[in-house]
């Protein structure tokens, strides 16, 4: 760790104890397929825990990723978790 930035372990490590504090329920689930073949439209749902949002895109995977993008800030809204990191 020690030629990383200490923000970034800092931000490692925050990660890490979010994503094994909260319960490991995470689900993915495309809730819309519209549009005629060659411009098919999707909504897709992610579900972190208590968290979840819905994204949009013109394929499967950039509705997924909007969606995960979605849920990933209501995370970084959560206030910061204890200083237990400091031994790494």
């Amino acid at each position: 760790f020690s030629a990383l930035n200490p923000g970034t372990v800092i931000n490692t490590c925050q990660v890490f104890m979010k994503s094994h504090l909260m319960p490991s329920i995470s689900r993915k689930t495309v809730v819309k397929e519209s549009g005629p073949p060659h411009m098919k439209s999707f909504v897709t749902r992610v579900t972190v825990g208590e968290f979840t949002a819905e994204g949009e895109g013109n394929s499967k995977k950039l509705s997924k990723k909007r969606a995960a993008m979605a849920v990933l800030q209501e995370l970084k809204k959560l206030p910061p978790l204890p200083q237990l990191c400091t031994a790494i």
